[in-house]
């Protein structure tokens, strides 16, 4: 075989080209190749034998079926059960009553002047999914200006405050102290609940500074005095308050 150097192939196809575009030149047409006809003998039928013990072979890598199975049936237990747990806290969040779900609010002015009318306020709202049944709403507050004063309770019996209620109670009462004194008011809710015989408690507090007294007590007395000497001294009581003063004692 004559070795084609790159130049005359190069050669060869520009004369090709010419030839091509060429007018003047004459092309003939050449005799197709016939395609090479092989006869292959294939078997028309399949062998029933051949068949059968294909159908039962076993294949050589089984696929893990049962692993997949069980990693379904794993997860969908799972969500099933969370579903569940979810279905249960739900409703016992709805059959349960929790205290910060109720809010109770006293409202009262910071300072007052002793021995005069103070008007206080009590809110509460239900914001628990069950009813606070047979609800009682207790105040206390020191009877007098001592500093273990007994204190005074007063109970009012409310109606059935329902999911979502708003209820308020205006009380009206009289705080005693020194001037500059604070007086503590305590308010306390009790209530049961559907199918407990069981009393809770939701409790707050208020202080309110006494602002000044109803009375005013000045001694006028000597700073020096003498051993075995008699003095005299004087006392004055002045009223502050609007109004009048009884059953007072020196």
């Amino acid at each position: 075989m004559d070795d084609i150097t790159p130049k005359k192939k190069r050669d060869r196809i520009e004369e090709l080209d010419r030839d091509l575009y060429d007018p003047a030149k004459q092309h003939g047409q050449r005799p197709r190749r016939d395609f090479h006809d092989r006869e292959i003998d294939l078997p028309t039928d399949f062998p029933e034998e051949t068949y059968e013990e294909l159908i039962k072979a076993q294949p050589k890598y089984r696929l893990p079926t049962s692993f997949y199975k069980k990693v379904f049936l794993g997860v969908l237990g799972f969500f099933v059960l969370t579903v569940l747990v979810a279905g249960v806290s739900l409703y016992q969040g709805r059959t349960t009553v929790s205290e910060d779900l109720i809010a109770v609010e006293l409202l009262g002015q910071p300072f007052v002047d002793g021995g005069e009318p103070l008007e206080l306020q009590v809110r509460i709202q239900n914001f628990n999914e069950q009813t606070l049944e047979l609800p009682d709403l207790v105040i206390s507050y020191p009877k007098d200006s001592a500093i273990d004063a007994e204190r005074v309770f007063l109970r009012r019996s409310l109606k059935d405050i329902e999911p979502k209620a708003r209820v308020t109670e205006t009380f009206n009462l009289t705080l005693f102290g020194q001037e500059g004194d604070t007086r503590d008011i305590q308010a306390t809710l009790e209530y049961r609940i559907a199918g407990s015989s069981s009393i809770f408690v939701k409790e707050v507090a208020h202080e309110i500074i006494i602002r000044s007294t109803p009375t005013e007590l000045t001694i006028d007395a000597p700073t020096n005095i003498v051993r075995n000497q008699e003095i005299v001294f004087g006392v004055e009581v002045a009223s502050n308050s609007t109004t009048q003063i009884n059953d007072a004692v020196m």
